[in-house]
């Protein structure tokens, strides 16, 4: 467990360290989305990630909880994942369609 919970903690950390500084100095294109509306959904979702990755390493090397630790990882992970595809959804204009009906 102790070899898992590290492997997976590195390759999302370094995932999570990325998407942080790709918000604030890269180009990201969320749909239809201005670049100032992207950014920050994207900073958002990964500023909550590196949080739960943080948790995740309080319980996994400070504790020693690793299957804990790996199952933060995952939330962390879906947590991103939710959070940039409401942004998406909530705020393209694209997006709207599917809530229109066809007549």
């Amino acid at each position: 467990m102790k070899i898992l919970y590290y492997f997976i903690f590195g390759i999302f950390g370094l995932l999570g360290a990325y998407f942080v500084l790709s918000s604030l100095l890269g180009r990201f294109n969320l749909w239809d989305l201005n670049a100032l509306q992207a950014k920050t959904i994207l900073a958002i979702a990964a500023l909550a990630g590196v949080r739960l990755l943080y948790w995740a390493y309080q319980l996994g090397e400070v504790q020693g909880k690793y299957l804990q630790g790996i199952a933060v990882i995952i939330l962390a992970v879906l947590v991103f994942q939710g959070i940039i595809f409401l942004g998406a959804i909530l705020f393209s204009k694209r997006s709207f369609n599917f809530f229109k009906k066809e007549s």
